[in-house]
């Protein structure tokens, strides 16, 4: 994404510009442009710009990529700089602008307009780049060209234009492998590599083309599995591949989880495997080459003074480097041997087993249960070499099952050796006889010393001896293994184990059989046990028993004396005794308990194989038929219990978010769905990140049984810490049952169920408010409320507080309050609610403003607060109303008895339709049963056919393999003649080349020849003529001498320049010469490389056949001898005839059905009856409990009646309160008239002043009459509603009474029922859900809340304000002793108090409250009250009132 850098904001301390960062960063949406927004300070120093270069004609790379240029235009260097300056506007409302827009839509505009000056700032990046590519050559610069074509691709990928840096990135590949490969920098070519190919394949993945990301991740192992680089690192190599197949595995994996289907033949699990075996070949290697002794040479050649790599992929100690040979031939020996030393450190077998857990879940997910098995099995042994032996058991256990299933015994026989090794080097004895047993058995493909050694090793374990070590062990771990088994010898004494061989292949095998199907009852039952040993040498047993269904019989079928098997030998055992009397016409069977455990839903198939012979006699020869049957049954699994998980807050409202450091509750629901009662053993919560409020969390399911349909509920309370790393979502953990069947032993098994709780949204609250309060309040009795409220931010928090008005409540107290809370403290506020009425009623509301958190709002603030409180009556009545009462009791006991006989009646009814059920009950039965047996003919077709079309499958699967391996021939051998014919053509092109050079340079050596020879001549010439003029002209014949002198050395000058220019010519020849050859040397090398790894992989591919041969080979040696097993062929100890077992089969079936539908009838039956007696007990129950709607009108009425006088005597006294202001409001002293009639109008405004007086103080008088005649009647309708309560208290006994006694009537039913013979022992009553509410309720304390803190609030407020609240509160008679009380105390209470003084308060302009209301005519009223209220308190001045927190009568509410 692009990364846009926003400087001037100020996140941490100013909310609006905390705003703006999260109008740009939180919760964006995929529709929005894709930008990374990060803030920077305004100092903040950017990375300096290099000079660019202009030319590249001496450069030489150092390196392909620098490592940290990717870092720098992802994190450092930003694309846009947006500078935020703020502007400090006169407007009063530029605040509330500033917020408005960091919420509105100019945000997206911003957005999109940073998006393109992004957009532009790579493009310009882009050309830069592709401006260097005219001064390049491919001769020096062939690092450069991949770096620039990555560059752009980068660049491109930032821009968004995925189309273009896919092109560009496959560019960049392309020239990767056009660079001349060597030991030197084998391993930064093949790290660029890497890290292209990543990028090619997930933008590939991206584009919704995964075929083309699997040729590209193919076509780049093919050509970088052959480039080791230096042997004495091969391990290097083998890390680097399996690094790419994991990448690539994850890679698969994150595009299927974005919607990419995989099918099996073609998902992530093969790449996670070939990675896993790259690392095994890593560790095998590093074995090799790693050397045991050698010391960490000194000083580290690994080290740098960066602190790392210049470039990707060079190695520390010759970084820079490109030449073919090393620089330092001892540095580079150190070098390899600190790398040698840091690869003994690696953990290989961590990776590998993380690899192959990988490999395994992906397997699992498409149904590859094969594969899955056998990179199991390579995890144990894996974990077999990390010396874990136990889970390398755990999972060879598992495994072995399938093998055992599907008779693989030559693995089998591997699978076992190691672990008998794990179990040798644990001391575990059991475990140790069990591997030693199945080895000995005809399943095991050891040899005969082997498991002489293994019976010896067995027999000393017998002999309460120390077993000799096992072969192939590692000799430390063996040691300790001898002294773990010497301490488990010391110890055992005369231990016993049990051992269930039904699951194993043991060496003794058994056959049971009874002499004939059935025996008369005067005949003796005869059975037969046959033994046969399987081990090398002879076994002694102490004793034999045989357990039957019956056990009276298991006394007569022991043998206890000395038994000796023979190896090969069948030994038969007799038993006979006589039938029981009851057993007649039953079977005797062989029983055995199988616990089956099944890890997903659906059908279960279990083949049960039986083999036997018929001997028969035809025509005088004796003919032996072998037989054999199949049978299958299917079982069904099912989802026991469905688990649901949901939050909620202390008031059971659904949580879509949890605040932080606040507590909540955690809600789990068991449903069961299974059709037998499941017992919830215990259950747990294992929390990550979450704390528990209470002491300790315990299991609430403890011992729980669920039917079907019930639900169990469990309820935790928790807490959140804050958190450190900024992140708004946590885990919370994982939520544990351990359960099984009710009706399973008590020894079978626990299973426990894992459940993955969801995250939790996190948010911050500034202020945290609670309320202490009672649990319920009584009309006209004094309710005291106590608000906590805590600053939990860093800032000092102005909270400003108004109670709204309620026809529910009168209350007293502070109605409109600014406080000021320092940072993590806390301030109590202490209301009196007065109910005036009953039932749940609405307490009032808390009005709450954060002026200096615009986030949070009131109803943020007050989730955390009750919102209603149930309110009770008081204990008041009238003897006629208990009167009246007790008539209506009568009624409902005569209705009571109408509906017991309607019940009766309805009884009746149920019998009649019960008949008639039982009727269509058999006609349905007769119909199931002959549906059961067309099912089970057809399923019998089914499986016949199933077998056919598995045999046509696996020859459809043998033709498409061979198919698909000619086809692999044809493609290889055609590839081997494609590659000849063009190293040909490669070669004469090259010869061609050649020639064409020599002949371009013989050319233009001839041109320069002639030119010399021709510019030779004419100087000559010229030379000639000069002297032939000189010669005619008079010259000595010394000077003439001389003259030729002169020549002669000019003409041997000329020739030593000729000589030396053919001289030249010749080393021009010589040098394309030598170039051509080194070239053809070049060539022949390659060709012989090329050569060497073909015969490298034609002599692995020949290995490779004869290890199948060989495989194959063993493959049938083992088919061979199965075949001539006789132990395989059958027995014919069970010679029961087919036509006999299938008549009892249908019985059987028929047997099944009838049982079945008449059990299910008596459930029905005996649960209808069970349910009318309830219903009729409930019917009783809710006619006694029902409430009188008379008795509830009556008193609605009285209640409305009693409210509308007191608000219409409120709006009386309002009404003349006005009429007093307006009067009070207009002039005093008037201007004169103009006109004589002056006295006349002050005669009239005594008058009227004189008649307002008289009003004034009427209007006063009938005040204190109507409060008097108003707390007359509250008394008394108060006395009244408590007789009345204390009657509907003992009507509400009486019935409840009764109730109880039907339901102990029904109970004592339900026992005689229950213990009468013959009963079924089974009660199909549906339990309803239950629930355990583990919330710790704290009651609060006077004293507890004292002891938070001492600290004193003093809060100014506006004595006006107050009194027009209130207008009644100062003629309330308990001022006098507050005054006192405070006079009397030397020292003000250590609780939090409220002063309250007359100094002029701070006017706080909030036009949402409605105490700071500026309107002129209610300032003037409140001048007029002030006034007033000030005559009535001449005698009594109080600077300032310390009203106490405790709740006394003397600050009650004054309208009491």
């Amino acid at each position: 994404m692009a990364f846009v850098a926003l400087t001037g904001l100020d996140v941490v301390y100013n909310a609006v510009h905390r705003a703006i960062w999260d109008a740009f960063c939180a919760n964006r949406r995929a529709d929005r442009v894709p930008i990374s927004f990060k803030v920077l300070p305004g100092d903040h120093e950017y990375p300096k710009c290099r000079t660019k270069r202009t030319s590249y004609e001496w450069y030489i790379p150092k390196g392909i990529l620098k490592t940290g240029w990717m870092n720098k235009h992802l994190n450092l260097v930003p694309a846009l700089v947006v500078l935020f300056y703020e502007l400090d506007w006169d407007d009063p409302q530029w605040k509330e602008k500033q917020s408005e827009c960091a919420t509105k839509v100019e945000i997206v505009r911003l957005e999109n307009a940073f998006y393109e000056h992004a957009q532009t700032y790579y493009y310009t990046e882009i050309r830069r780049v592709k401006s260097h590519k005219e001064f390049l050559n491919k001769t020096t610069h062939q690092l450069l060209f991949v770096r620039h074509q990555f560059k752009i691709a980068f660049f491109s990928e930032l821009k968004q234009d995925t189309q273009n840096a896919l092109k560009y990135y496959r560019t960049a590949y392309s020239l990767v492998h056009e660079l001349r490969a060597h030991e030197t920098n084998m391993l930064e070519i093949k790290t660029m590599a890497g890290f292209i190919n990543y990028k090619i394949c997930r933008l590939c993945f991206q584009h919704n083309t995964p075929l083309d990301a699997i040729a590209q991740f193919r076509k780049h192992i093919d050509l970088c599995k052959k480039k080791i680089g230096s042997a004495e690192l091969a391990f290097e190599h083998a890390a680097w591949m399996s690094k790419q197949f994991q990448s690539f595995g994850e890679l698969f994996d994150e595009a299927i989880k974005l919607g990419l289907t995989a099918i099996q033949t073609q998902n992530p699990g093969f790449y996670y495997q070939q990675g896993a075996c790259y690392s095994q070949d890593r560790k095998q290697m590093a074995q090799q080459l790693c050397q045991a002794g050698a010391s960490y040479p000194t000083p580290d050649p690994l080290d740098t003074q960066s602190g790392g790599l210049d470039f990707y992929g060079q190695r520390a100690w010759r970084q820079g480097h490109q030449s073919i040979d090393p620089p330092d031939t001892e540095k580079e020996k150190t070098g390899i041997l600190a790398l040698q030393i840091k690869e003994r450190d690696v953990p290989h077998s961590e990776l590998i087993i993380a690899l192959l857990s990988n490999a395994v879940a992906q397997f699992k997910k498409y149904k590859c249960p094969r594969m899955k098995s056998h990179l199991m099995v390579q995890m144990g042994e894996e974990y077999y070499h990390a010396k874990d032996y136990t889970k390398a058991l755990k999972l060879l256990d598992y495994v072995m099952c399938d093998y055992r299933t599907e008779r693989w015994w030559g693995l089998l026989t591997a699978i076992l050796t190691i672990a008998l090794r794990c179990a040798y080097l644990m001391a575990s004895v059991k475990d140790y006889m069990i591997y030693c047993m199945e080895l000995l058995g005809r399943a095991s493909t050891l040899k005969e010393e082997q498991k002489s050694r293994i019976e010896k090793n067995l027999i000393k374990v017998l002999m309460n001896e120390a077993p000799d070590a096992e072969p192939e062990c590692d000799p430390t771990s063996a040691t300790a293994a001898r002294s773990l088994w010497n301490d488990r010898m010391a110890l055992s004494g005369s231990n016993e184990f049990t051992i269930e061989v039904q699951d194993y292949i043991p060496f003794i095998q058994c056959k049971a059989k009874f002499q004939s199907p059935s025996f008369h009852v005067d005949q003796p039952i005869r059975l037969q046990v046959f033994l046969r040993a399987d081990c090398p040498h002879a076994v002694s047993l102490n004793k034999l028993s045989v357990s039957l269904s019956n056990q009276e019989y298991n006394q007569w079928c022991v043998v206890e004396s000395s038994m000796s098997l023979l190896p090969g030998k069948t030994e038969c055992y007799n038993f006979s005794f006589v039938a029981k009397t009851e057993d007649v016409g039953k079977k005797i069977e062989l029983d055995k308990c199988v616990y089956v455990r099944c890890v997903s839903t659906g059908p279960r198939v279990f083949l049960f194989h039986v083999a036997y012979s018929i001997d028969t006699t035809v025509e005088g020869q004796q003919i032996v038929c072998k037989c054999h049957k199949d049978e299958t049954v299917t079982i069904e699994t099912v989802v026991p219990f469905e688990v649901s998980v949901k939050f909620v807050s202390t008031k059971f409202e659904p949580l879509d978010r949890v605040a932080v450091d606040i507590p909540f509750l955690l809600m789990t629901d068991v449903l069961s769905s299974s059709p037998w009662p499941l017992l919830l053993a215990s259950s747990s919560l294992q929390l990550l990140t979450m704390t528990s409020n209470t002491a300790q969390l315990q299991s609430q399911l403890q011992q729980v049984v669920l039917r079907t349909d019930e639900c169990a509920s469990e309820c935790f309370c928790l807490r959140c810490p804050p958190l450190t790393n900024g992140n708004n979502t946590t885990a919370t953990g994982q939520y544990l049952i351990s359960w099984r069947r009710q009706s399973s032993s008590p020894e079978s098994p626990l299973i426990q169920t894992t459940v993955t709780l969801p995250h939790v949204i996190l948010e911050s609250v500034p202020l945290y408010i609670h309320a202490d309060l009672p649990s319920f309040g009584r009309v006209r009795e004094s309710l005291p409320v106590r608000y906590h409220i805590e600053n939990r931010t860093a800032l000092v928090q102005e909270v400003e507080m108004a109670v709204e008005p309620s026809d529910a409540f009168m209350f007293s107290g502070l109605k409109q309050v600014r406080l000021r809370i320092l940072p993590g403290s806390e301030q109590q506020m202490l209301y009196n609610y007065y109910p005036l009425m009953a039932g749940y009623q609405t307490l009032p509301q808390l009005n709450i403003s954060l002026p200096r958190c615009s986030t949070s709002n009131t109803h943020t603030l007050r989730r955390f607060l009750p919102q209603r409180i149930f309110v009770k009556m008081c204990e008041t009545a009238a003897a006629e109303e208990i009167q009246r009462l007790r008539s209506q009791l009568r009624e409902r006991e005569e209705q009571v008895q109408q509906a017991a006989q309607a019940g009766l009646d309805l009884l009746n009814q149920q019998m009649e339709l019960q008949n008639r059920l039982e009727e269509q009950r058999v006609e349905m039965t007769n119909a199931l049963e002959a549906l059961e047996q067309d099912k089970y003919s057809l399923q019998k077709e089914v499986e016949l056919k199933t077998r056919m079309l598995e045999s046509l499958q696996s020859d459809y699967d043998c033709v498409k393999t061979q198919q698909r391996q000619q086809l692999q021939e044809e493609q290889e051998h055609l590839e081997r003649s494609h590659s000849m014919a063009l190293s040909d053509l490669n070669n004469k092109m090259l010869r061609l080349q050649s020639a064409l050079e020599e002949s371009q340079l013989n050319e233009k050596q001839l041109k320069h020849k002639l030119e010399v020879q021709t510019e030779t001549l004419n100087n000559k010439m010229e030379e000639l003529r000069a002297l032939n003029e000189h010669t005619q002209s008079s010259m000595t014949s010394e000077m003439m001498e001389v003259q030729l002198k002169i020549m002669e050395l000019e003409n041997i000058k000329v020739e030593l320049e000729q000589t030396l220019q053919e001289s030249q010519y010749r080393e021009q020849q010589l040098e394309l010469t030598n170039s051509s050859l080194q070239r053809h040397l070049e060539r022949i090398t390659e060709e012989k490389e090329d050569r060497e790894k073909e015969a490298v992989s034609w002599f692995n591919s020949l290995e490779k056949s004869r290890e199948a041969n060989r495989d194959l080979q063993i493959q049938l040696d083992q088919v061979l001898q199965q075949a001539q097993d006789p132990n395989s062929k059958g027995n014919s100890l069970f010679a029961e005839l087919e036509d006999k077992r299938a008549e009892m089969e249908r019985q059987l079936i028929s047997m099944k059905v009838q049982y079945q539908s008449l059990q299910k009838q008596h459930a029905f039956s005996k649960q209808q009856l069970q349910r009318m007696k309830v219903q009729i007990a409930t019917l009783m129950q809710l006619q006694g409990s029902r409430a009188d709607p008379a008795q509830l009108e009556r008193l609605q009425s009285m209640l409305s009646e009693k409210n509308g006088e007191i608000q219409n005597l409120m709006t009386k006294l309002q009404r003349l309160e006005k009429v007093e202001m307006m009067l009070k409001s207009q002039p005093t002293n008037p201007a004169p008239a103009e006109s004589g009639d002056g006295q006349d109008e002050t005669y009239y405004t005594d008058l009227l002043k004189m008649k307002l007086s008289n009003t004034v103080k009427d209007a006063e008088r009938l005040g204190d009459e109507l409060s008097l005649q108003r707390m007359k009647s509250l008394s008394e309708s108060q006395r009244a509603l408590e007789l009345e309560r204390k009657l509907f208290t003992s009507e509400r006994l009486v019935k409840q009474a009764q109730s109880d006694k039907i339901k102990l009537q029904l109970r004592v039913e339900e026992l005689q029922h229950k213990y009468e013979p013959k009963e079924a022992k089974k009660n199909f009553i549906q339990k309803r859900k239950k629930e355990k509410l583990p919330v710790d309720i704290v009651p609060s304390s006077e004293a507890a809340t004292l002891d938070k803190g001492e600290q004193v609030v003093a809060v100014e407020m506006d004595v006006k304000n107050a009194k027009t609240t209130h207008p009644e509160a100062d003629t309330h008679p308990t001022a006098e002793p507050v005054s006192g009380i405070q006079g009397s105390e030397p020292e003000p209470p250590p609780a939090k108090c409220v002063k309250i003084c007359e100094d002029k308060p701070v006017v706080i302009p909030n036009p949402s409250l409605p105490g700071t209301d500026c309107d002129v005519k209610e300032l003037e009223e409140n001048q007029q009250q002030n006034r007033r209220e000030e005559r009535r308190k001449k005698q009594r001045t109080v600077e300032m009132i310390h009203v106490s927190s405790n709740n006394s009568m003397e600050n009650q509410c004054a309208q009491q």
